[in-house]
Parts: structure tokens; C-alpha cells; sequence
């Protein structure tokens, strides 16, 4: 392999990753890993003296059977989507915009659907985002939706304080959010509210990230989930000891809506709705038979464990035991 010359700017294209049979055949890998291989096989080939990649100051790696072009000319480009995201840590305005033009470059397209943006000081990763930073280079991205290069823009992994101030201050607003399903559990739900009245789409993603702390988190309801299954155990108990259908229906009815109300919980703490109403309507029946007959099991403990779910869904809905975000 002759020696590389000098260059100051390199360029990786790795392609159609699904083409490489190398990472296809594995299955289990997560995307860095992925990435990382893809990468390797690229530069592999280069090596190999397969590419004749250098180009004034600017060296392109690539692979001579990437099929990617052919993919997108196989559809007509209006009826292509196509997206780039991008991962800065540098608030360089001719950085965003060479990646831009890189990327357009290598599709060879004139413009492209949708453009995310991640954006990370190296040294502030641990520290929050760097709003002011942010909105320098965002002013890049809306002179390419005002030119029509870009039909969307988006953030990428931001603090939802940071996207609600660069959507407030943005002329052209963002139109996407990306949440790393590595370091998130569930989105708050003020985050969803926001995203539905002002017309956001929220997706998620699972591209290598550099923090390893959560942006949200929120536990599964794991006491809703152990009321269930009480409930619908006591059921089917009943069923065992007396061979009652009834007992049985009604255990399992109940059982199975309270387990939904457990997991509207676990995905939205605000959607205690079929919670509250399935567990009150069990205090309320269960109540009346255990005063009636006085027996502790089933009707006495289930009625104890309804009540005491009412009450923690009543302290929960008025902020007393909010679930922290991080």
C-alpha cells in the first residue's frame, strides 16, 4: 500500500451497513459495535488497495461494492425519506454545514427529508448542554430549511429544559426529538404532552451514545404489578378451595385490570385512571362483603390492599411521592 498523503479532512463512508455479511451473520451486536466493525471493514478494504479515496486535501475511504447508491435509485426521490443525523462537539458553524454538504454529497441528492442533530461538548457531557452553543450552530440548519434543502430539523438526546428553550427561541422550530432508548426508561409525561400539543414527533433511537448517565427514568410500578397478581391469585385460590367460577372470573377480570392500570402507570405516572377506578370499585364490593361476613380472607385483605391503593394514587396525584427524573 503506497503511503498516505497528507490530508486535513478524512471521510469515512462505510455505506450500506446491511450489505456487509460480516455484521449480518451476527447477530446480538448492539449499534456501536456495529458501527465499529463497519468501520474496520471499510478501512480494511482500503488497505487492500480497493480505493483510490484521496481527493485534493481531503481523503474518502469507502468501499467499491457499497450497493447503496443503487438502493436509492431504485425509488424515484421524491418518494424517498431520507435522514441524516449528525454528531457534533464542536459549535463550529463550517463544521455542521461541511457535514451537510458531505452528506449530500454522498447520496448524491439535492436535499433530504429530515436533518437530526446531537450535539455534545466533549467537556460539558457530564455537565448538561450547552444551550448557547446549540442555538449557534441550529441557525445553520434553519438557512437550509429556508433554501428547501431540509424539510425537518430535529434534536438529538438534549435535557427537555433544553429543547423547550431552543423551541421558544427558534425561528424555525424544531420538528423531531430523539430519545436514547440506552439511557431511557420511559419519556416524561410532560415531555409527551409537549411533543402532542406543538405537533413534535418523538422518537427513539439506540445509536452509540458518549454519557452513560439516563436522561429519563422511571421505575415499573412494581406495587401495582404485586396488587394484580394478589387479586388474581385470590381468585383462582378461591376457585381451588371451593370450586368457585365465579370467584375465579371475577379474580382474573380484575387481576388483568389492574395489571393494565400497573403498566399505564409504569409508562405515564399521570395515568392512574384505570388504577383508581379498578381498585375502587374492589374496595367498595369487597368491603361490603367483608362486613357482611366478617371473614379475613379473600374479602377483608383485599379490601386492606384496595384502600391502600387508593391512598397511595391519592398521594401520588397530589405531588407527594412524584417520582424523581434524572
Amino acid at each position: 500500500m503506497e503511503k498516505i498523503p497528507s490530508v486535513k479532512t478524512c471521510v469515512i463512508n462505510t455505506g450500506n451497513i446491511l450489505s456487509l455479511n460480516d455484521i449480518t451473520r451476527k447477530s446480538g451486536q448492539n449499534p456501536s459495535e456495529e458501527l465499529t466493525e463497519a468501520i474496520n471493514i471499510t478501512i480494511k478494504e482500503y488497505k487492500n488497495g480497493s480505493v483510490n479515496g484521496t481527493q485534493n486535501s481531503k481523503l474518502v475511504i469507502h468501499r467499491p461494492s457499497d450497493d447503496l447508491r443503487v438502493k436509492i435509485e431504485e425509488q424515484a426521490l421524491a418518494d424517498l425519506k431520507i435522514g441524516l443525523k449528525i454528531f457534533l462537539n464542536n459549535d463550529s458553524k463550517g463544521l455542521i454545514q461541511e457535514a451537510i454538504e458531505e452528506g449530500f454529497a454522498t447520496l448524491k441528492v439535492p436535499c433530504v427529508h429530515n436533518v437530526v442533530l446531537q450535539y455534545k461538548k466533549d467537556k460539558l457531557i457530564e455537565a448538561g448542554d450547552d444551550i448557547s452553543s446549540l442555538k449557534n450552530i441550529w441557525s445553520v440548519l434553519e438557512e437550509y430549511v429556508k433554501n428547501e434543502k431540509i424539510s425537518q430539523i430535529g434534536l438529538a438526546d438534549v435535557e427537555e429544559a433544553t429543547f423547550r428553550n431552543v423551541f421558544e427561541w427558534a425561528t424555525i422550530k424544531p420538528s423531531i426529538i430523539q430519545i436514547n432508548l440506552a439511557t431511557c426508561c420511559v419519556v416524561p409525561p410532560t415531555l409527551q404532552s409537549f411533543c402532542k400539543d406543538n405537533d413534535v414527533q418523538l422518537l427513539t433511537h439506540s445509536d452509540p451514545s458518549g454519557s452513560k448517565d439516563a436522561i429519563f427514568v422511571m421505575p415499573v410500578d412494581i406495587p401495582g404489578f404485586i396488587y394484580a397478581g394478589a387479586v388474581a391469585a385470590g381468585g383462582v385460590l378461591g376457585y381451588y378451595r371451593a370450586g368457585s367460577i365465579p370467584s375465579l372470573a371475577a379474580g382474573l377480570l380484575f387481576g388483568s385490570a389492574l395489571a393494565y392500570g400497573a403498566y399505564q402507570v409504569s409508562q405515564d405516572p399521570s395515568n392512574y385512571s384505570v388504577q383508581l377506578v379498578t381498585s375502587s370499585i374492589l374496595a367498595g364490593v369487597m368491603g361490603y362483603r367483608f362486613y357482611n361476613s366478617g371473614k379475613i380472607m379473600p374479602a377483608g385483605v383485599v379490601c386492606a390492599l384496595s384502600g391502600v391503593m387508593i391512598v397511595r394514587i391519592a398521594l401520588k396525584a397530589a405531588g407527594l411521592t412524584e417520582r424523581k427524573i434524572t
